[in-house]
């Protein structure tokens, strides 16, 4: 199976990767650091975090535009409360999901 490049580096316990491909082995690692993004939607999304998350935990339900890791627009996607396991590098507006943490 063939991976695209990704928009910005994954960080995964302090390393960065471009792929997810190559990421693969330290995406199943305990994350390291949990970054709250409801404040950067719209104004850089998550690349105001500490780089592309590999998931995010949502404490309210709901929908969000996001693009995800490799730059494709995902519109009114839903999010789940818990964990979304979904790569995205910007977080564009939060429609109704609320208290969302980015999970390194």
């Amino acid at each position: 199976m063939s991976y695209p490049q990704l928009v910005g580096p994954l960080k995964v316990n302090g390393k960065s990767y471009t792929s997810l491909q190559d990421a693969q082995a330290d995406l199943l690692m305990p994350a390291a650091k949990y970054v709250k993004l409801d404040e950067f939607a719209g104004a850089g999304g998550l690349l105001a975090g500490p780089g592309i998350p590999r998931g995010l935990w949502v404490g309210t339900a709901g929908a969000a535009d996001m693009i995800d890791g490799y730059g494709d627009v995902m519109s009114g996607f839903p999010l789940q409360v818990g964990y979304n396991p979904v790569v995205v590098s910007e977080i564009t507006t939060l429609s109704s999901a609320a208290n969302v943490w980015g999970i390194y």
